[in-house]
């Protein structure tokens, strides 16, 4: 049976301001590099134009000399700070201007508070040994609104944020919200009236729901580029 609370809290949850926290190598830094800084500074040797590379902690920090790209806990000595920090029409600008890769104002800072934090670096999820996690303590009252195992962990996510979950909808309310996101489109008439969880049923059955789940595979596929 499906939780009747999920579609809410969902969209309640991406509406949340994050609070301030530690940079996460993985959540926060990898995608940086891959994306912006592997190409030429990364493990393929044959694209390498320089000596500093970043794709594994010791070379990041590794003494190329007069510089080293990463000092932890020190910007003003790490030359990856001052790189990414250059004018747009410095030499020095990395990536450089003509590479058609540009860090956003937030993926500098993140960079620059990565270094402060230490500079770690992590194995990426799929090398790990999977741990499981400690469920997240709650008060008596969010105790009562729990029904899996997920709810114990969003109702944790919630109190770390100073909120509570919302109150239960009404059936009408929540197959209102299920038939948008399943189908995009406002649930029949004669569907309203059902329970929610027969009214689910019956749209993951639909026809409306299986064109909405191909137009994404067309969509991720460019289908619309040539025969749209």
């Amino acid at each position: 049976m499906m939780n009747t609370h999920k579609l809410s809290l969902g969209m309640m949850l991406a509406l949340v301001p994050q609070l301030a926290a530690k940079v996460d190598f993985n959540r926060d830094i990898r995608p940086i590099l891959s994306d912006k800084c592997f190409h030429c500074h990364g493990p393929d040797a044959k694209n390498q134009k320089s000596d500093f590379r970043v794709d594994t902690r010791e070379n990041a920090l590794k003494d190329l000399g007069d510089y080293a790209g990463v000092v932890p806990g020190d910007l003003e000595k790490s030359e990856l700070h001052w790189r990414i920090r250059a004018e747009q029409d410095d030499d020095d600008l990395m990536p450089p201007a003509d590479s058609n890769r540009v860090l956003s104002a937030h993926e500098k800072d993140l960079l620059d508070e990565w270094i402060k934090e230490g500079a770690e670096y992590d194995q990426h999820w799929a090398f790990k040994t999977p741990v499981k996690a400690e469920f997240p303590k709650l008060d008596g009252e969010t105790e009562k609104w729990v029904r899996n195992p997920i709810d114990r962990y969003v109702a944790g996510h919630l109190g770390e944020l100073g909120l509570k979950p919302s109150a239960e909808a009404d059936d009408s309310t929540l197959v209102r919200r299920a038939a948008l996101t399943l189908t995009g489109l406002l649930p029949p008439e004669d569907m309203a009236a059902k329970k929610f969880e027969d009214a689910v049923e019956d749209l993951l059955g639909s026809m409306d729901y299986a064109e909405r789940q191909a137009l994404r595979w067309l969509d991720a596929a460019r289908y619309a580029d040539t025969d749209g």
